[in-house]
């Protein structure tokens, strides 16, 4: 496959559970051998004692996090994308913590919350709150950040979604 050559140095793709952000990071993962995906809640399930709903810790993981994307991009690893659902103030937060000369780019998913809720059923292991898929979903449909790059993924493969962002990747971004 063709290494795309992006101008971007951190991707963070955000969505809700179940529109299919870790199927399009598996992809672009081939894409990119000198990349970096951190995945936030697998970062998050490192903190022994973390409790869902406590906001320090997960304000804490996220500043680590934009932590080690910068230490990894010192070493000249690219693009970091940075994996998870985040609602748009935590987006926000992330932001304000990279230097400005970062070329940061934001990917949105988003589906119709019938998608959600039949991708989750679908699901043998991993996120399956329904209620809190809604929420983030909702927060990313109703809450556009600047540069924002959309995608709804409502009734399409993980295929289609993936082809889609590359070909809008390779459009938008490539030197």
């Amino acid at each position: 496959m063709k290494l795309i050559m992006l101008n971007a140095d951190i991707f963070l793709v955000r969505g809700a559970p179940g529109v299919g952000k870790s199927t399009l990071t598996a992809g672009l993962k081939k894409l990119f051998p000198r990349g970096v995906t951190i995945e936030v809640g697998p970062f998050l399930k490192m903190i022994n004692a973390f409790q869902d709903g406590d906001k320090k810790q997960y304000s804490d993981s996220l500043e680590l996090i934009s932590d080690l994307a910068l230490r990894y991009l010192e070493k000249d690893y690219r693009p970091v994308f940075i994996v998870g659902p985040l609602k748009a103030l935590r987006v926000q937060h992330l932001r304000e913590r990279l230097p400005a000369e970062v070329n940061f780019k934001l990917i949105s998913l988003y589906a119709g919350n019938e998608d959600i809720d039949r991708r989750i059923d679908g699901r043998v292991i991993g996120f399956k709150d329904k209620n809190v898929a809604h929420v983030v979903n909702s927060d990313i449909m109703d809450r556009i950040l600047p540069d924002d790059i959309r995608f709804d993924t409502t009734n399409k493969n993980a295929d289609q979604v993936f082809q889609e962002i590359k070909e809008y990747l390779t459009a938008k971004f490539s030197r």
